[in-house]
């Protein structure tokens, strides 16, 4: 935290070199599997490393709104990430005990988005309703 009570993370267990553009050769069988997307789990060519960041800081947001991981990877064979793609209100229902707006569950689901190329940029994420109006958790019930 500094001294304006910002709290800065940082894991550099994921930590490659990469060009200016994101782009770099070292991806596969590095990171956890509960923080890695999709991408690096089925061993896919990896373009920017960019959209694998924005994945990984979903799930890191998710912890800490729901003291939960959302599942224990992003694999086709994890049932919770299989009820994530196929079923998003079954999903939401597991963690209905927190209380999160509809602005949180809808950028979590950006972040946390299968396609890469479709997950959200960090220009739409500064951008999202949920962090431009500064809501309170627990406003509006899942």
């Amino acid at each position: 935290m500094n001294a304006d009570f910002e709290v800065i993370l940082s894991d550099f267990g994921f930590c490659v070199p990469c060009n200016p553009e994101g782009h770099s050769e070292q991806v596969v069988g590095i990171g956890s599997p509960e923080y890695n997307p999709p991408e690096v789990m089925d061993g896919d060519k990896i373009g920017s490393l960019f959209p694998i960041d924005v994945f990984q800081s979903g799930v890191v947001l998710f912890m800490m709104l729901f003291n939960s991981r959302p599942f224990q990877s992003s694999h086709s064979s994890d049932p919770y990430y299989r009820l994530f793609l196929e079923d998003q209100t079954a999903f939401w229902h597991i963690f209905r005990e927190t209380a999160v707006s509809s602005a949180c569950r809808e950028l979590l689901q950006a972040l946390l988005r299968q396609d890469p190329e479709c997950r959200i940029d960090l220009e739409g994420i500064e951008k999202h309703p949920w962090l431009q109006t500064g809501e309170e958790l627990g406003t509006q019930l899942v």
